[in-house]
């Protein structure tokens, strides 16, 4: 699809749990949007505006897009989730797109990609990250393979929520909380924001945790909140860094 708009477009909101608030994706998908425009779309599980729930092989490639105001559980814009036991090969590569004043109510508040049985890498480039809030992973949450690179991060926040199951927290990544494998280069992050009233709050940049993620950076600048708590923090697993690295860990 090239140069369409989806704006206003529910699913799921009426006391049945849905994906997908404009588009849902199924197994062995490709989706293709070029130049697209998704507004205000909303849904009452995954992907505000895009969702794609993958037992199989699922490509996805966004370029040029433009995501503001959509709303969903996890990954408030765009949601890619892995069923199943198998290494599929899905895969999603956003380039040169706007995410703005995206919520998710728990991860991702712009971006959730949870395809951690496969080892394809995504990749996130060239992309604007802006306003954007959620429990954890203010603009991406992230439990894959992924590549970002020549990206701002600007703005973007987590705050304690009410998360699945009745549970409480937040406080995780208020650019990026990883859980997988990711490598970042030529990023700029700054007034991202995890505030330190919340439990386990850290990492207004970047934020690992869960079971050995992985952490590679280059060439980024990495500005904390004053108050806040420092640009990185990785609680679990490696941080290799590649050199050329500005952070301000003192979060000052």
């Amino acid at each position: 699809m090239t140069g369409s708009i989806f704006r206003q477009n529910r699913a799921g909101l009426g006391g049945t749990a849905s994906n997908g608030g404009a588009i849902y994706c199924s197994s062995d998908s490709v989706l293709t949007l070029t130049g697209c425009v998704f507004e205000s779309n909303e849904c009452d599980h995954d992907g505000g505006a895009i969702a794609a729930v993958v037992p199989a092989a699922t490509t996805m490639q966004v370029t040029g897009c433009t995501f503001s105001g959509n709303k969903a559980e996890n990954g408030g814009a765009l949601d890619v989730a892995q069923t199943g036991l198998i290494d599929t090969g899905a895969r999603v590569h956003l380039q040169s797109c706007t995410f703005r004043l995206n919520s998710g109510q728990e991860k991702g508040g712009a971006v959730c990609l949870h395809t951690f049985r496969t080892t394809a890498l995504s990749s996130i480039r060239s992309c604007l990250f802006e306003g954007n809030d959620a429990a954890v992973g203010g603009a991406v949450y992230t439990h894959a393979t992924v590549l970002v690179e020549n990206c701002t991060f600007a703005g973007n926040k987590v705050e304690a929520r009410t998360l699945s199951g009745g549970r409480y927290g937040g406080g995780y990544g208020g650019g990026i909380d990883n859980y997988g494998a990711l490598t970042v280069r030529n990023c700029t992050f700054a007034e991202n924001r995890t505030p330190p009233t919340l439990s386990g709050g850290s990492g207004s940049a970047i934020s690992g945790v869960g079971p050995g993620p992985t952490l590679v950076l280059g060439n980024n600048i990495l500005k904390g909140v004053a108050g806040e708590g420092p640009g990185i923090v990785q609680n679990t697993g490696s941080v290799t860094s590649e050199g050329f690295n500005l952070c301000n860990d003192s979060g000052s």
